[in-house]
């Protein structure tokens, strides 16, 4: 008899963590402050990682049948948002892209993390930049960790200690 899958409950992606059952977003470590409706969105564009998700099925999804409200606006308004929180472009995408008259694709690679295993307050150090800045300083980046770096990868092992 074959056991049914867990349901994700956290994911890493880029320098991103998410706990969907605490509706917890993450930058390296840090709480962001996000609403339900944008995180209703991320969890919908994660489980579905690589498909074009289309504006019907985030309604179906997110949005009760019976509800009374302009869809195309809040949907909108939730991804701005979400994008904004991710520091993701439209233009230039890292985690979102806009697939033109057919939908949404989540496409950066999607770690699953064990509830057993992972801490959400430790993350590997990352570059302190915003994706579109990372690809500027690729060439200029040290390839040693930065005193800044350095500090916060300390101060989480403290924490986890």
């Amino acid at each position: 008899m074959e056991q049914a899958p867990k349901p994700i409950r956290r994911v890493r992606f880029g320098e991103f963590e998410v706990d969907f059952h605490e509706r917890s977003l993450y930058r390296q470590g840090l709480k962001i402050k996000i609403n339900e409706r944008p995180l209703q969105v991320l969890s919908v564009l994660v489980a579905r990682r690589g498909e074009i998700v289309r504006r019907e099925e985030f309604q179906q999804a997110i949005w009760p049948s019976n509800a009374n409200v302009n869809f195309d606006p809040n949907l909108n308004t939730a991804l701005t948002t979400l994008r904004h929180a991710l520091d993701d472009s439209p233009r230039n995408p890292v985690f979102i892209k806009t697939v033109p008259r057919r939908g949404y694709r989540f496409i950066a690679p999607v770690i699953p993390i064990d509830v057993d295993c992972a801490s959400i307050r430790f993350v590997p150090p990352l570059p302190m930049t915003s994706p579109k800045e990372a690809k500027e300083d690729a060439a200029a980046s040290p390839k040693h960790p930065t005193l800044m770096q350095r500090f916060i990868l300390i101060f989480r092992l403290l924490l986890l200690i």
